[in-house]
């Protein structure tokens, strides 16, 4: 065992962890918050100050500017990029009002107005060129977007717009494609909107300032750190995220080697003299059958990152049991979640009555730290579009349109809304796909609706009743009536019903309403009506669909479309 430690010590005095040169790195920080023509913001300011201090505390060059107009920020900007060729690190953080347009994310000076939609070419900045100038100069880019704001100037913009091109601006900011080296933060989702604080910085940049360039931790360790810190800030209503493609992770504080210079790189994650001796010490007893090597292991890395590895062989060893190495050294425990269990998020599945397991409880809170490989998020994505909550093709890559199914998800679950996973999302997820069933047979209750879209009913108060209720059951494709009212019609409308639902989630209902609508239409008094769509592959027990059918009438004077609308839900 001595011998043993000898090896370990000199392994690290001869320079396992060797010094490398100082990379350049350049910074461009902007906060506006003095708006001159409409509010103005409390923290940008703030933001940017302190968002400064802290680059520069990690070695950057910072060209700084606070409450620029655009004349000042376009110059600005162009100083910065200027001095940026032959970068190995390039830095954007803008912190203030922001908007998207036609998928275009924009920055505001704080003379911006917007009356007209030309103004989006002169009064604002776009993201896109600052991005494109640093990704063309630097090895890595990074861009930090504090600008998801509620924004009067975009309400400005849309009232210029007018009603058929508004739609072209979006709410917040929208995601951005990035070159290979980039990584992009937003203070919120894409098409979400960001807090403001309460303090002197925002709930986003307050926890960039705390966990950036984290000692010997990658950027994408620090930006967990920061989505957990603005989530408990903003109780689960805003949650940060981002769109990396690097190629290796960027370390902006390594830890010292144990010479005493910076050790690692900006793109490789450094290690301490400790670390590095526990690896080597590791590595050179893993093969051993003598237990007591794995004891002193034990002893003298008591928080080792092998720990509960060295337990198993120690255990295995004292008990005889022979140890598989190739899979004992894959058994890390890096995962609360058990990740077997997700097999079980297949349509063909649901409803097989599996038991119900408690399921290990992890310490992390957050997806990633369950340890979720691409298999994993396509069984989660092909079980949310299953359910009827469209991701879109599952690709393994869960990427804005999989998070807004997830929260939809969540929010009819009254699970934490974030749109990221967790071991409780998981877990229900699981409980809802071994209690739905994977037919269609059952009972369910239709409800049918007058949807009333009118010009003359701004304020929504008349825009849909009832009109009639019923109780079905599905058997075989066939939709029989079980019982049923009519609200408003001395004729029962269901003397006229036919329904069918396909094994394929194909659903057709037709019949015919008699004098529902007092005296309109004017002279007809019959209309015959349909409802078609597609059901999910699964419908939970007590889930509600929507779906819009036949027009019933249009009433030019008062600008009205009505509509049928079914509301149906499975019953237990």
């Amino acid at each position: 065992m001595i011998l043993l430690r000898i090896f370990v010590f000199l392994c690290v005095i001869l320079g396992l962890v060797q010094p490398s040169l100082a990379d350049r790195r350049l910074a461009l920080v902007i906060g506006n918050s003095s708006y001159l023509n409409v509010p103005s913001l409390p923290n940008p300011g703030n933001d940017a100050n302190d968002m400064t201090a802290k680059l520069e505390s990690l070695g950057f060059q910072v060209t700084r500017g606070v409450d620029l107009t655009y004349q000042d920020m376009r110059k600005t900007i162009r100083s910065f990029v200027t001095a940026l060729k032959d970068t190995d690190i390039a830095l954007f953080y803008y912190a203030g009002h922001g908007l998207q347009v036609n998928g275009k994310n924009y920055l505001a000076p704080i003379n911006a107005q917007l009356l007209h939609e030309e103004d989006i070419q002169f009064e604002l900045v776009q993201v896109d060129l600052i991005l494109a100038a640093m990704e063309r100069n630097s090895r890595t880019s990074l861009v930090f977007l504090d600008a998801c704001r509620n924004n009067p100037l975009a309400g400005n913009l849309v009232r210029s717009m007018g009603v058929s091109r508004s739609a072209a601006v979006g709410r917040g900011l929208a995601q951005i494609g990035t070159g290979v080296g980039t990584l992009i933060s937003f203070a919120t989702q894409p098409g979400n909107v960001a807090l403001d604080g309460t303090g002197r910085n925002s709930p986003f940049t307050s926890a960039l300032v705390q966990h950036l360039g984290t000692p010997g931790e990658g950027i994408t360790r620090n930006l967990i750190r920061v989505r957990n810190d603005v989530l408990r800030a903003t109780d689960g209503k805003q949650v940060p995220w981002d769109n990396s493609s690097l190629t290796g992770e960027v370390v902006l504080k390594p830890l010292p080697s144990l010479t005493g210079e910076p050790g690692g790189s900006a793109s490789e994650p450094a290690m301490s003299g400790p670390q590095q001796a526990e690896i080597v010490y590791w590595n050179s007893i893993r093969q051993s059958e003598d237990p007591a090597y794995f004891e002193a292991y034990l002893n003298r890395f008591p928080d080792g990152r092998f720990v509960d590895l060295a337990r198993l062989k120690l255990a295995a060893l004292k008990s005889g049991t022979p140890v598989n190495r190739d899979t004992a050294e894959e058994t890390q425990p890096e995962s609360g979640f058990d990740r077997s269990k997700l097999a079980r998020l297949d349509p063909k599945a649901a409803g097989s009555a599996l038991p119900a397991k408690p399921l290990s409880r992890s310490p992390d809170d957050l997806e990633r730290q369950l340890a979720l490989v691409p298999d994993d998020y396509k069984r989660i994505q092909v079980a949310l579009n299953a359910l009827g909550y469209d991701v879109g093709i599952p690709d393994g890559a869960f990427g804005p349109k999989s998070r807004a199914a997830l929260r939809r998800y969540q929010i009819r679950n009254r699970l934490e809304e974030s749109g990221f996973l967790t071991e409780k999302t998981l877990t229900a997820l699981l409980k809802t796909f071994e209690t739905t069933p994977n037919t269609y047979d059952g009972t369910w209750l239709l409800q049918f609706h007058r949807w009333h879209y009118g010009s003359q009913d701004r304020s929504g108060v008349n825009l849909r009743s009832l009109l009639a209720r019923a109780r079905v059951t599905v058997r075989g494709g066939e939709i029989f009536i079980l019982d049923g009212k009519v609200f408003s019609s001395d004729k029962p409308m269901f003397d006229t019903f036919k329904g069918r639902l396909s094994d394929a989630g194909q659903l057709t209902l037709s019949m015919r309403i008699d004098s529902l609508f007092g005296n309109e239409p004017k002279p007809q008094q019959e209309v015959d009506v349909t409802v078609r769509t597609r059901l999910p592959a699964l419908v939970p027990y007590d889930h509600s669909l929507s779906v819009k059918g036949s027009r019933l009438w249009v009433n030019p004077k008062k600008g009205e479309n009505v509509w049928l609308r079914l509301e149906m839900r499975r019953m237990k």
